[in-house]
């Protein structure tokens, strides 16, 4: 690979991975298989360790109908499914597409769930609009086929229903060498690909925020504690990233750039009738 064909993946113009071949998705899915539960461990699966109440409140389960259940929901990597306790009780059966077998259980909050494992090539093994709900959290930038993934997430969803989605949209890093306190492949999907996907779908955008600015982790580092369980500081975090909702860099080599981005992005999403 050129340094200029290199260059078009960190400007962001491109989604590394996204383009590989079967036999790189394949050696990419086995470093990721594991990866995540092997970093954090049953450390993550408490309820008290789970980091991200508030913001998931804020930016996604407020912007879901209030009345009514959601049936048959899927969480797409979803771990231990800490993230599914705020909405268990709307939810008749509850799937969970998880890799990372120690996270594997028959129950999350008290209600039954039914684990599966992922497939290397990214298909879902579940019929058209089966799910009232899909939910994918952090999940996709650990992914080479993103395209993919998202096609079948698209596919699964039934008519009417909604997709949660919360995605870093900054680089990591370069993700060609170890980083401390990442997994071995993740990178983020730029702001631009994502939103060219997402408006390529057949789904609608209820809810698009840009979110979780660096200044606001400046300040989880001089509070030495989580801040996006805070239902202040998340609201804070949203009123600092609309200011400075511009600032959406990759990879930049501009130190103020970096310091003041944007990393994430969260979106709600419904299909329509018919689709």
């Amino acid at each position: 690979m050129t340094e200029e064909d290199l260059q078009s993946y960190f400007s962001g113009e491109k989604l590394w991975g996204d383009d590989f071949s079967e036999d790189q998705v394949r050696a990419w899915f086995e470093d990721e298989r594991q990866a995540y539960f092997e970093l954090t461990g049953l450390e993550g699966s408490s309820q008290d360790a789970y980091g991200y109440g508030a913001f998931n409140q804020l930016h996604l389960f407020d912007h879901l109908p209030r009345d009514g259940g959601f049936g048959k929901v899927l969480s797409v990597g979803g771990a231990s499914g800490q993230e599914l306790l705020p909405i268990l009780d709307r939810t008749s059966e509850l799937v969970v597409l998880e890799p990372g077998q120690g996270f594997h259980t028959d129950s999350v909050g008290g209600k039954p769930a039914s684990y599966f494992s992922p497939r290397v090539d990214g298909k879902m093994d579940f019929p058209d609009n089966s799910f009232g709900l899909v939910i994918c959290l952090g999940v996709l930038h650990h992914i080479a086929n993103v395209s993919r993934v998202f096609g079948e997430i698209c596919r699964v969803l039934a008519p009417g229903g909604h997709v949660l989605l919360r995605e870093p949209i900054i680089s990591l890093g370069d993700w060609r060498r170890p980083r401390p306190g990442l997994t071995p492949r993740e990178r983020g999907i730029p702001a631009r690909v994502f939103d060219r996907l997402v408006a390529e779908s057949p789904l609608q955008v209820r809810s698009r925020r840009v979110c979780m600015n660096e200044v606001t982790y400046q300040l989880q580092r001089l509070l030495e504690r989580p801040v996006f369980n805070s239902p202040l500081m998340v609201r804070l975090d949203s009123l600092i990233a609309a200011l400075l909702s511009w600032n959406v860099a990759y990879h930049p080599e501009n130190r103020w750039i970096r310091l003041t981005r944007n990393t994430s992005v969260a979106y709600v999403l419904r299909k329509g009738p018919g689709r």
